[in-house]
């Protein structure tokens, strides 16, 4: 019989999966797991649970959000490779953007279960900023502070709605930042509304088309940077283009690599998969390949 350590954030998805739990870890038991079941209590809980035990386990699960997916992703790259447990998902969040890049089910608590039990395990990258991990983008710049400023009671509420009132409320307070990229061999330097280094088929549930040539395991990040607007004509513009996925635009610079570095005229704040992520003047991104066997059915 395996091993599996299932950790849950309570407070996440209006909380719907305390109700569920019994349900889930039968789907565990009768998948030939021994389970033991830890709710995160505070912030960091979980990902310092997973330090302190993960490499006793065959398979850590976690449910939450993206920022829960977050933790659990630093607690197991704290872990040494060769012992680092397989990593199952069950979204419980808003957005849920890993879980739709990885064809994990969303809002069927069961059917992930399920999906873990009866899946296989497949290899993703995953990306260190400065000295923390994340698992699917870092960004700063328009509308990045709305996930983690938006309450958690609006979210709970009304869903993805409340993101869209609180990036509603920021669009006055969007300025350019004046940076220097560094992605591999290549390097820009402009004024930038947004920026973001992304593994992932999806960002704020927004898809990234085909001519990005999105791949999660080829240890390549990329990166979006979206130009200045000269007048709110041009950045309404812009934002049209990003919703439709006219990411030819030429308001739009885009760019592959493996190592991704900003250096910023002033401190600018960024957020890492829709976490907090800190204010800084100068970001050193790396992608780590391969570091995360995630459990899904393909």
């Amino acid at each position: 019989m395996k091993n599996m350590l299932f950790l849950y954030n309570p407070n996440s998805g209006r909380g719907h999966i305390k109700s569920c739990l019994n349900d889930i870890t039968d789907i565990f038991e009768n998948g030939g797991y021994a389970v033991t079941v830890y709710p995160s209590k505070c912030k960091d809980d979980l990902k310092n649970e997973i330090i302190k035990n993960g490499k006793n386990y065959d398979t850590v699960v976690v449910s939450g959000g993206d920022g829960t997916l977050n933790e659990a992703i630093n607690g197991l790259m704290e872990i040494d490779e060769e012992l680092r447990p397989h990593l199952g998902y069950i979204p419980s969040g808003t957005t849920n953007d890993f879980a739709q890049s990885n064809n994990i089910p969303k809002n069927n608590f069961k059917k992930a279960a399920n999906n873990i039990v009866e899946g296989e395990s497949i290899s993703v990258d995953a990306g260190k900023f400065n000295d923390v991990y994340f698992s699917y983008v870092a960004a700063f710049g328009a509308f990045t502070s709305v996930s983690y400023e938006t309450n958690q009671q609006a979210k709970n509420l009304i869903g993805f709605g409340a993101y869209v009132l609180e990036a509603i409320k920021s669009l006055p307070n969007i300025k350019p930042h004046k940076v220097k990229v560094i992605c591999d061999d290549k390097e820009v330097e402009d004024e930038f509304i947004f920026g973001g280094v992304s593994n992932s088929y999806y960002v704020a549930g927004v898809k990234l088309k085909k001519e990005m040539e999105v791949s999660l395991s080829d240890g390549l990040f990329e990166c979006l940077l979206i130009k200045s607007p000269s007048n709110p004509i041009d950045f309404q513009f812009a934002i049209a283009d990003l919703i439709t996925n006219n990411i030819k635009s030429d308001k739009f610079v885009i760019m592959k690599g493996k190592n991704v570095k900003f250096i910023f005229e002033n401190e600018t704040e960024w957020t890492l998969d829709g976490e907090y992520g800190g204010k800084i003047k100068e970001a050193n991104i790396v992608n780590y390949n391969k570091a995360i066997n995630i459990i899904t059915k393909q």
